[in-house]
């Protein structure tokens, strides 16, 4: 039997203890956050849960790693698998098992940087775009290109569908416009390039798990009685298309618990937006939200000042940290 948790706060203890539904957790940097996902899946394993019906995603190996340590460390209770991944190991685990049914072969294999570059050169040099290709400079284009490709992928913009709407767009002799039509051509190509070589890259993992979540009614009911509960770590630097992810994945349930600051939102370079906590408001209107206020990191000049900073960004949401360490030397630069 798990053992009840002991030195929560009153706001952790609240969050541990939510039993159904959706759960945005606003946990401020040093509050425990970490401590809370630990304790909340053993409070689920203490309630009967099994392990393999319990799905955590992180942002990274590393912390997913730390949590499956705790994890396995504080749960005494018999288990098969334990699913704490990271977004794309899950989606790759998803796709070997259920792709077939939007042509994903079961052989596919993550691409690498250097075959990525090299099918972008292919696709340039074989269609030459009069304003994305120079003769004297042919690759000037390729590493823009395919972070173009990526954000497509993370806000779920299919090749088609960009086609489709750079196809509508006004002024045919705007070289701007003449530009993206020929990026469009440029990613349905790439694309078509990509899966003859049975290959994803990181962010189809994820594009396609979506699209077979949508178009396959049966898939998604299968793993929505397969994982009843859902945690989420930093929450704030999931992209669009691993929002929308989440919340097909949490099926007609809606156990999902995500746990962000946008605070320490740091990838918004790979897509990650911070408007996805609002959007779970949106999508969850009677999500319980609890904040983690207490800081167990910093003393209270560092806090002060950090909160006079951040407070000026007028679209954060609101939490004021307090420290659990005392005072101590005045902040100095």
């Amino acid at each position: 039997m798990i053992a009840n948790a002991v030195g929560l706060t009153d706001a952790q203890k609240t969050a541990v203890a939510h039993p159904q539904g959706p759960l945005l957790i606003v946990a401020g940097a040093g509050t425990g956050k970490t401590r809370v996902l630990v304790e909340r899946y053993r409070r689920l394993r203490g309630q009967g849960v099994p392990a393999e019906q319990i799905l955590l995603l992180t942002f990274t190996e590393k912390a997913a790693r730390e949590v499956l340590d705790r994890v396995e460390l504080e749960d005494e209770l018999p288990a098969g698998e334990r699913f704490v991944l990271t977004y794309h190991a899950f989606a790759q685990r998803f796709l070997q098992e259920e792709g077939w049914l939007c042509g994903i072969p079961k052989s596919f294999r993550i691409v690498s940087e250097v075959r990525k570059w090299e099918l972008m050169r292919d696709v340039l040099l074989a269609q030459r775009p009069p304003h994305l290709f120079h003769a004297q400079r042919p690759y000037e284009r390729i590493a823009e290109l395919l972070k173009l490709v990526e954000r497509l992928k993370q806000e779920l913009v299919s090749p088609d569908e960009f086609v489709a709407w750079a196809g509508r767009m006004a002024g045919d002799d705007d070289p701007v416009v003449a530009a993206q039509r020929e990026a469009a051509l440029v990613y349905r190509d790439y694309q078509q390039r990509l899966l003859v070589e049975e290959r994803l890259d990181f962010d189809d993992t994820i594009y396609y798990s979506v699209q077979l979540l949508l178009n396959q009614p049966s898939v998604a009911a299968r793993q929505s009685q397969r994982f009843t509960y859902l945690m989420v770590d930093e929450f704030q630097d999931t992209n669009f298309g691993q929002s929308r992810l989440l919340e097909l994945l949490a099926g007609p349930g809606r156990n999902l618990c995500v746990v962000g600051d946008d605070d320490q939102s740091i990838y918004k370079f790979r897509g990650a937006s911070v408007a996805n906590l609002r959007r779970f408001r949106s999508v969850f209107p009677d999500a319980a939200v609890v904040r983690l206020e207490q800081n167990f990191r910093s003393r209270g000049p560092i806090l002060r000042a950090a909160g006079r900073l951040i407070s000026l960004d007028p679209e954060r949401l609101e939490k004021r940290l307090e420290t659990t360490r005392g005072e101590g030397r005045p902040v100095s630069v």
